[in-house]
């Protein structure tokens, strides 16, 4: 994590994933969940589940749809996209007018 040859945490899992099973269901806690989790997850053909951090859950469910709602829970169904903030991270992923079609994962989320 420090000094010349640090490697953040996120390209730690991102090597994880080729490793999994190919059935292998990428979990991950509040810290973890963030887009480029989720991109890398599903170049790597995984599906995942991730706590988010309640300002995270906030900014996606803004942008979701209900698909499913019950007397104590609500499913929604969100197409994730990287923030401008994101991509200065990330230069390597596709560029911007391509957003819809390749720098967005599908996903759906649940809150009790």
């Amino acid at each position: 994590m420090y000094g010349e040859q640090a490697v953040s945490e996120t390209a730690l899992a991102r090597d994880l994933f080729v490793q999994m099973p190919d059935d292998g269901i990428v979990m991950a806690d509040a810290g973890f969940g963030i887009f480029a989790v989720a991109w890398d997850a599903r170049q790597t053909n995984r599906d995942f589940v991730f706590r988010l951090t309640e300002s995270r859950f906030t900014a996606l469910r803004r942008r979701a749809t209900i698909v499913a709602s019950g007397e104590n829970w609500t499913t929604y169904s969100h197409t994730w996209c990287p923030s401008v903030k994101e991509r200065q991270t990330h230069p390597d992923w596709p560029p911007p007018m391509l957003a819809w079609k390749s720098a967005c994962t599908r996903s759906a989320f649940m809150t009790r």
